[in-house]
């Protein structure tokens, strides 16, 4: 073999090198990109799920201090819409003893219209559906009224935070 193939080979041989290596060099600088991108996602996502959970558990806290302080807010409506904040927030916390009263009353109480169906019944729909909650809440009133009492100060944070 020639020198000058040699040198040729050799040659190529270091192009082929750079090419390689520039390319490797793209490849590692775009997945670096790409998990940036991955984290800053990851961080958003996990700001708004932080977020939610804060809204949660104000909700709950709210609704909890107005089922104790202000009759405006029915036990009934307040068990109603307590359930199903503690279904997004934390399911497992309904089945606490001091706490489980508010899935009981939410069951007992789910059949009733509300909104716009409420609306649109009759005065004697309204009033045998008003007397079977006032028979609930008479019944439920002491364990409803406790159980808002720990919600409203419910240590939520040390377990999402």
């Amino acid at each position: 073999m020639s020198e000058q193939l040699v040198y040729l080979l050799i040659a190529v041989g270091l192009l082929v090198c750079a090419g390689l290596g520039v390319f490797i060099f793209r490849q590692y600088r775009g997945i670096e990109t790409a998990k940036a991108e991955q984290a800053e996602k990851l961080r958003e996502i996990e700001q708004k799920a932080q977020e939610q959970r804060d809204y949660l558990i104000q909700s709950i806290h709210v609704i909890a201090n107005a089922m104790i302080h202000d009759e405006k807010m029915t036990l009934t409506e307040g068990s109603i819409r307590l359930n199903v904040l503690l279904d997004n927030l934390s399911p497992q916390l309904k089945q606490e003893p001091d706490i489980s009263v508010i899935s009981t009353v939410y069951e007992q109480t789910k059949h009733i219209p509300y909104l716009k169906a409420w609306q649109e019944l009759d005065k004697q729909e309204k009033w045998r559906y008003t007397q079977e909650m006032k028979k609930i809440e008479k019944a439920h009133k002491d364990e409803l009224l406790k159980a808002a009492e720990i919600l409203s100060s419910y240590p939520f944070e040390k377990h999402f935070h």
